[in-house]
């Protein structure tokens, strides 16, 4: 079972080699857009009680991407992304002295380095309609929570943090994610063969990223809209 996040890699690293022998074009591009993630928290036993600890929260995201085309509108697209997910937490705060903090939130940043391997098809020449559907393998880089300027934040770190953030390691989460991701995207020719791509996409964590015992099983969940070129 400790092999198994590895597997998944390397199965999609040999498809993709055998798929390059056989492919007529490919293109490069870059992209960056904003997200929205959320931490969802589902309960193991059966319950009557609904907990829901966070809310969506505004991330980003940015990176890379290849696609390899094997027929006219078929193809494969990897990328090398970084993305901020995480929540925001629903619970109403209060300061150091009780009194409450409406409208006051604290940010959990859960910092990932992703590669998605995606199946592509799309429609058109001077103006293409793209589906992507395929998995993103992801590392936790590591996590920030952001918090109210009116909430004191007190470490035993020797620097002290930004005022309202502190950096902590994933000790209460496994470091290692897989998502299903799914996804259409516009990209009109602009000029010499460059064109702009928008893309809407969903990313659906299907590992348990809880460490130890819990009674919830922890997902990601993010929805990221990007704008990028393609060569």
């Amino acid at each position: 079972m400790t092999t198994y996040p590895f597997r998944l890699p390397l199965l999609c690293a040999v498809l993709l080699f055998s798929i390059s022998v056989v492919a007529q074009k490919t293109n490069f591009g870059f992209y960056v857009g904003p997200t929205l993630s959320n931490i969802k928290h589902e309960l193991k036993a059966a319950s009557d009680v609904s907990i829901n600890p966070f809310d969506f929260k505004v991330g980003f995201t940015a990176g890379g991407f290849l696609t390899q085309t094997f027929a006219e509108n078929v193809g494969i697209r990897t990328e090398l992304n970084f993305e901020r997910k995480g929540g925001r937490s629903a619970m109403l705060l209060s300061d150091g002295h009780g009194n409450p903090l409406p409208g006051k939130h604290i940010d959990e940043n859960f910092d990932y380095l992703q590669v998605p391997v995606l199946f592509q098809l799309s429609a058109g020449k001077d103006f293409k309609m793209m589906i992507h559907v395929g998995y993103g393998f992801s590392y936790l880089l590591h996590r920030t929570d952001k918090f109210p300027d009116q909430i004191t934040v007190i470490t035993n770190d020797e620097v002290d943090p930004p005022q309202g953030y502190i950096l902590l390691m994933p000790e209460d989460y496994k470091k290692f994610d897989h998502s299903l991701v799914a996804g259409i995207a516009a990209s009109p020719m602009l000029m010499n063969g460059m064109r702009l791509q928008i893309g809407l996409r969903a990313y659906n964590g299907k590992l348990n990223l809880s460490r130890g015992e819990s009674a919830f099983d922890v997902h990601n969940l993010s929805v990221a809209l990007t704008a990028g070129v393609e060569f």
